[in-house]
């Protein structure tokens, strides 16, 4: 009995889907495809994993501005610290001179704030004394 030959393994949906982003990103003008594609290496894995590229704003002869979208006030602060180092990174892959300065952006509804519960109130901020009256329970019941 013959067998069939192998079958294609299917296309690789990230192929398919950056092709899509980039045709969106060009039209709307929100980010620079390249830009999206580089940043890691642009910025660093440390700094990518706390931020990434917003749109571009201004007209491109008179330096534009680079919106970086943060999760939380520390990445914030901590991409504030090396701002001129992304903005040097910046004008590396689009041009010279494309990026005078970096606006920087809190984004509050990210996956990683809501997969971590940061957004929910803390038990001792809605609970007067309530966190000090159960540690005060588990002191005393570790002691016995």
């Amino acid at each position: 009995m013959a067998t069939r030959a192998q079958r294609r393994a299917a296309p690789s949906l990230g192929n398919y889907s950056n092709r899509i982003v980039r045709g969106l990103a060009q039209t709307t003008h929100y980010m620079d495809p390249g830009l999206a594609e580089r940043w890691t290496e642009m910025v660093g894995p440390e700094l990518a994993a706390l931020c990434r590229p917003g749109r571009l704003t201004g007209s491109p002869g008179s330096g534009r501005s680079l919106e970086v979208i943060v999760s939380n006030g520390a990445a914030a602060t901590r991409v504030t610290l090396h701002q001129t180092d992304i903005v040097a990174a910046a004008n590396r892959v689009l041009g010279p001179s494309q990026v005078a300065r970096l606006t920087i952006r809190q984004n509050t509804s990210t996956s990683a704030d809501t997969n971590t519960g940061a957004n929910k109130a803390s038990p001792a901020r809605t609970d007067s004394g309530g966190a000090a009256k159960l540690a005060g329970v588990l002191d005393r019941f570790r002691r016995s």
